[in-house]
């Protein structure tokens, strides 16, 4: 009996941890959003420590800085195909647009990320409020 009783107990709370990791699982465009963050802040982060090597060594600060344009490259890449994966599925348009401007917001600030300057607050700023603007597109349709 208290084995039966156990074994049903575990296969419950297998089935409840189970339902709770599904929820859980972030929509296609929230990861959307969540990849565009992180190749920008990674890239972004980069630009920092390549500022701040120039002032160790210009061979040093150099070597960081084709790690920026690296990073750029790489990351604008895996940006395009993203988007193109993100646009690709079916949306409301409200949604679509939202996608195509935090694409073009992301561009803008991916492209002010610069080794040799910090990169434009307002172009960070712009991003952060299309992603944010998407998010709430998202969870009220």
């Amino acid at each position: 009996m208290k084995k039966t009783l156990l074994a049903a107990m575990s296969a419950c709370t297998l089935l409840y941890s189970c339902v709770a990791a599904a929820q859980n699982k972030p929509s296609p465009e929230l990861e959307y959003i969540n990849t565009l963050s992180s190749i920008a802040h990674h890239c972004n982060f980069l630009a920092g420590l390549a500022r701040s090597a120039y002032r160790l060594s210009t061979d040093f600060g150099n070597q960081k800085a084709q790690e920026v344009i690296a990073c750029s490259n790489e990351g604008t890449e895996k940006g395009k195909a993203a988007f193109k994966a993100a646009m690709a599925s079916q949306h409301p348009s409200a949604i679509r647009d939202g996608i195509k401007k935090v694409y073009s917001r992301w561009q803008t600030y991916m492209d002010s990320i610069d080794a040799t300057a910090p990169a434009d607050a307002a172009a960070e700023r712009a991003f952060s409020d299309a992603a944010n603007d998407l998010k709430l597109d998202i969870e009220n349709p």
